[in-house]
């Protein structure tokens, strides 16, 4: 056979490009890949997120328990349940 015509063939081959198959592997990957990357940037926001929760819990708590404070629209059970009591 001729050589150009191997090397044609070849190049033609080499750049038919990926198959849907392989172009959606990537895809999934890169994904995968993204997610991992933003939970590692949101798992932290969501501890401080919580610490400030159980904080302004406890300033609210205090608030209550030390002056007497009555908390609008909010029931007995409710109050007791936030500050654990």
């Amino acid at each position: 056979m001729n050589q150009t015509y191997l090397e044609a063939r070849y190049l033609a081959r080499r750049t038919k490009g990926f198959t849907k198959f392989e172009r959606w592997m990537v895809a999934l990957m890169l994904l995968f890949i993204l997610c991992n990357i933003l939970h590692f940037f949101v798992e932290p926001n969501i501890a401080v997120a919580k610490q400030e929760v159980i904080r302004d819990n406890a300033y609210y708590c205090n608030l209550i328990q030390e002056h007497g404070l009555e908390v609008r629209g909010a029931t007995e059970e409710q109050v007791s349940e936030l500050c654990g009591l």
